[in-house]
Parts: structure tokens; sequence; C-alpha cells
């Protein structure tokens, strides 16, 4: 069995695979619990199979902490065999424990299901001030740090550099490319945020890479999604990459992708707030904001970003940039008060140091006909807040997708 263990208790228990006569795989993930717990936020609010698909992707993007090197290699080796279609059967349980006369003993067993209306965020947030400069400044040593690390690179770069030539010659399958393309997410979104804090000027072509990499693995995503939340992408992710399309002007490829998401989603997608202001717009759902609790104490970001979509609805430009602003300033309460324990908004590097969200939201805004005012605020003062219009250039990996769907196509 394989124990892939979070903290807080936000990560996957334990894991494991059993090989089948034919080449495939039984996989069971067990969650365990004492009974006067309650179950993680992000656990409860994903379920079993999404969750294990976030936490995989999560653990070789070294989101959350410093994974130990041959965790992020077990880690892609499943999701190679996921996406492979190598899990036959898949079995998601919580084991719950109660104190008795011998110490701990098993009491239950629940499916490790979707538990409906679980707020993504009990915690509060109080208002704090953020040393902007000094932010990216931090996350620029953190990647930096990573970027030398011999034993980080190896899973993230060594093991896959051969993969798309491999892949386009036909001596590769789906699997390892897309695992390869989230290896490569892991190095660019680093080296785009130190050398743009080096440099203090943003790199523009490093930002291509990365929209480039990420358009193209989700398309390839979408081809493949079965039936599973093991083969659907995983939704704060996806939201993320529409954000980050649509923050230089690339708006025809953020709603290509929300439409087609859309398809494979029904329910309201356990994603905290700023994702989803991208799912919502793509998606054509603006209502997916409007049920769920995102947080107790200050500014409540959902309620914000539903305002927002009301003053698109309304025509009302100086209504959105005050959204906008307000999208902003909850970076200074929730980075401010960075815990693994919560769901944030903000929980990677990438996204602490690049103001993706508000620049989207601009960009939005004037899709839907509204030019809001110039937006004054510290976070588009940093390098890397100062978004080029990006829509005539050209995004690295073209043609990726056709090739893989010959590939489909051929199986």
């Amino acid at each position: 069995m394989l124990k892939l263990a979070g903290k807080g208790g936000d990560g996957i228990g334990t894991l494991g695979l059993k090989p089948l006569a034919d080449g495939a795989f039984e996989m069971v993930v067990v969650d365990t619990l004492h009974a006067a717990e309650d179950q993680a936020p992000r656990k409860a609010g994903m379920g079993g199979a999404a969750y294990t698909r976030h936490c995989l992707e999560a653990i070789v993007l070294q989101r959350g902490g410093l994974w130990p090197p041959e965790t992020i290699e077990t880690a892609m080796d499943l999701l190679e065999k996921i996406d492979n279609g190598k899990i036959a059967q898949a079995r998601f349980e919580v084991w719950i424990y109660a104190d008795g006369p011998t110490g701990l003993t098993r009491s239950a067993t629940e499916p490790f299901a979707v538990q409906p209306g679980t707020s993504l965020q009990p915690h509060e947030f109080p208002a704090k001030l953020l040393d902007w400069p000094g932010l990216l400044a931090r996350a620029a040593v953190r990647c930096d740090d990573e970027l030398s690390r011999r034993s980080l690179l190896n899973p993230w770069d060594d093991r896959h550099a051969a993969t798309l030539a491999e892949f386009r010659a036909g001596r590769s399958d789906a699997g390892r490319l897309l695992t390869a393309l989230l290896a490569r997410q892991a190095l660019i979104e680093r080296r785009f945020v130190r050398d743009s804090a080096h440099a203090d000027s943003f790199d523009a072509g490093r930002y291509l890479d990365l929209i480039g990499l990420r358009y193209q693995r989700a398309l390839c995503q979408l081809d493949l999604a079965g039936e599973s939340a093991l083969t659907t992408p995983d939704p704060i992710e996806m939201g993320r990459t529409i954000l980050l399309l649509a923050a230089v002007g690339r708006l025809g490829e953020a709603r290509e992708l929300g439409q087609r998401l859309a398809l494979l989603i029904e329910n309201e997608p356990f994603v905290p707030a700023i994702p989803m202001i991208g799912l919502a717009w793509a998606m054509g759902r603006p209502e997916l904001l409007m049920a769920r609790a995102h947080g107790k104490g200050g500014a409540e970001v959902r309620a914000v970003a539903r305002g927002f979509f009301v003053a698109l609805a309304q025509g009302d430009a100086d209504a959105c940039r005050k959204a906008i602003v307000a999208v902003l300033d909850s970076r200074q309460r929730q980075i401010a008060s960075f815990s693994d324990r919560h769901v944030t908004d903000f929980d990677d590097d990438l996204s602490w140091a690049v103001p993706y969200d508000g620049a989207a939201m601009v960009w939005i805004a004037r899709a839907a006909g509204l030019e809001v005012a110039p937006i004054q605020h510290p976070a588009f003062d940093l390098p890397t807040g100062r978004f080029p219009d990006l829509r005539g250039a050209q995004m690295g990996l073209q043609g990726l997708q056709a090739t893989l769907a010959d590939t489909l196509r051929g199986r």
C-alpha cells in the first residue's frame, strides 16, 4: 500500500493498487477519521475520486509544501496509470475509529463520497497588511531554491525531457504525455515568477510557455475524460488555467475550455472562489457562485464575485472596477493568514505572486462591452502584475491535442 499523507488532515490517507490478471489495476483509497472529528473541508467537498486526482496533481506541482522526490515520482506513476485507462476498479472509503475498552477500534466504514453543502472556508481571516514587494521576493527565493534542487529536477525535468518528441513519434502513451506536461508546468511556473522578479519586468515568453502547456494539457485531458472523476480534469486547476489565459486577453481559448468542461460537470464543483470566477464565466454559469459559503470573516470573496457578475449583467463599469479591487484585496487577508489546514484561493507561489484573477476580470468586463477605469492596486505594481496584451502571440505546443486525437483514434 502507498501512503501519501498531508498536513492538517488534508492529504491522501492510504492508497493501494492491486494488479489484475489483464494488466489493469484495482485502486483502493482509504481515509481515516476519529468519531469525534469532522472530515477536512476539501476532502468532504470533493469526495474520494475528485479529491484523489486533485491531490496527485498537487503533489507533482508541489502545492502546499516540499514533497519528497520519491512521493512526486509515485504520484506521477499513478497519474500515468489513471490517464492510460489502467484503473479498472476504484473504491473510496472512510474508516471511522472510536475509543473503546482496548483502545481505538474501527466503528464504521462509509463511502468516501461528496458531502453536499460543505463550507469552503470555516476559518476567519483577520485584516492584515501585506508587503507586496516582499511577498514576490519571498516567492522568487522559494522558486529559485526548488529549481536548484537536483532531487526535484529529476521528476520535473529529466524523467520526461524527451516525452514530447517520443509522443509525436508514436513511442509514448497519453498518460506519460499528460504527466510530462504537468511536470513541465511545475518548472515553468517557478521560472516565470523567479525571472520576472529578478528582471523587474513581466516575462512574456515564460508566460506564453506556461499558458500554452496548460491550454494544450487541458484540451488533452478533456479529450481523455471519461465518466470517472479520476479522469476528469481538476476543476480548481482548470479554473486557474482559464483565468491565466484571460489575464492576457486569450478569451477564446479560455471560453473553449469552460464550454467543454461544462459538458462534464453537472453539480456545483468544490472550488475556491477565485478559480470559480473563471469557471462560472467560461462555462456561462454565474449561478455557480451563488450558493456555497466561502468564509466567515472579512471580505467575503464569493459575495464580491457575485456582485461582479451582477455588475456585468447591468452594464455597471464602476461596480465592476470596485469588485476587481475587492478581489485583489482578498489576497491581503488570505495570504497573510495562510495555513495548509484551510481551503484558500491562493495556495501556491504562482497564485501568491501573480494577480491573474484581477487582470482576467478586467478582460472579462471588456468582453462584456465595459471599459473599467484603470485599476490602482499594489498587486498590479509588481512585475508579475503588469500583464501585456498577448492576443496575437504564438503559444507553445500548438497541434499537440491533434496528435493525441490521432493517437486515440488509432487505439
